[in-house]
């Protein structure tokens, strides 16, 4: 059976870490080894995992210390680190249920590149909500024009070949925010590729409180080079590319608009809807999609 390596990048997360190690040590599948990324953190983190790792002992561990330019180059800094055939990623306030190796494993070895799983979304007022993240990929159109409508992968809930991810290069460290979905995008635009999604719920995915209107900004910036970079690359007629890049674009800023209006940001949620009428004025299916995550 194949050995998977689990990234785990960690910065300041010494509140939610030990959730996130604890689901490793349950795990039922056990031949994996643990690179942990410390990401420059100065809140104890570090010595939390090295009290795990003392505590435990159940996986060969490597810590690597990060480069300290985001997620990104953490991830990527564990990629470079990590021996296994499958590399599965962990967030520093995310865990897996104990079934969760055992689950994604199987679909590897009969031939999936890139393996992803529903998840429960723990939302900062308490609630738990499952999510299935299957019915996002349409079989019945090429790969990336479906990831490219509708993201179908969870940073925490993915699994992907080493061998394919090397060859990927992995993630952008120049980009300011979405850098996970701009790599699923180039891996499934690859010649070949093989996509399993998992319906079984077998991770944990916390939301965090409120983005900021900063944040916000960023993400905007981010998808609209995006859009720019992939929309050209789909697969379909020249008419349709343009369909699909305005249909992006304005899906966006909706997002943006919702995100504003939770915020109490009347004037800003306004003008981010106007923005997204105006690239893509047939909204209907995108406010139902935003209104179900929510």
């Amino acid at each position: 059976m194949p050995r998977v390596s689990v990234i785990l990048p960690f910065h300041n997360a010494a509140l939610t870490l030990g959730k996130s190690l604890g689901s490793l040590a349950a795990q039922t599948y056990r031949d994996f080894e643990l690179v942990a990324v410390d990401d420059r953190s100065t809140d104890g983190s570090r010595a939390l995992l090295n009290a795990w790792i003392d505590e435990h002992r159940l996986c060969a561990v490597t810590v690597v210390d990060g480069p300290g330019i985001g997620p990104a180059g953490a991830r990527n800094a564990g990629i470079a680190a990590a021996t296994g055939d499958i590399v599965a990623f962990l967030d520093d306030d995310d865990w897996w249920m104990p079934e969760k190796l055992a689950a994604v494993v199987p679909a590897h070895t009969a031939g999936a590149d890139i393996v992803c799983h529903g998840e429960e979304w723990h939302y900062p007022d308490g609630r738990v909500r499952a999510v299935d993240y299957a019915p996002l990929l349409d079989r019945t159109v090429p790969l990336l024009v479906s990831v490219f409508r509708r993201n179908p992968f969870s940073t925490s809930a993915v699994s992907i070949g080493r061998a394919r991810l090397v060859q990927s290069n992995g993630f952008r460290t120049d980009l300011e925010s979405a850098e996970d979905f701009e790599l699923w995008l180039r891996l499934c635009s690859t010649p070949g590729v093989v996509v399993e999604i998992l319906s079984a719920v077998l991770g944990a995915y916390r939301i965090r409180a409120g983005s900021q209107s900063m944040q916000i900004g960023r993400r905007e910036r981010a998808m609209d080079w995006i859009a720019t970079e992939f929309a050209p690359q789909l697969p379909v007629s020249g008419l349709q590319r343009w369909v699909e890049h305005r249909r992006f674009r304005g899906r966006i800023r909706l997002a943006s608009a919702m995100r504003l209006a939770s915020q109490g940001q009347r004037v800003d949620a306004m003008r981010a809807a106007w923005a997204a009428l105006w690239w893509w004025p047939f909204p209907l299916q995108e406010v139902r999609q935003w209104a179900a995550r929510t």
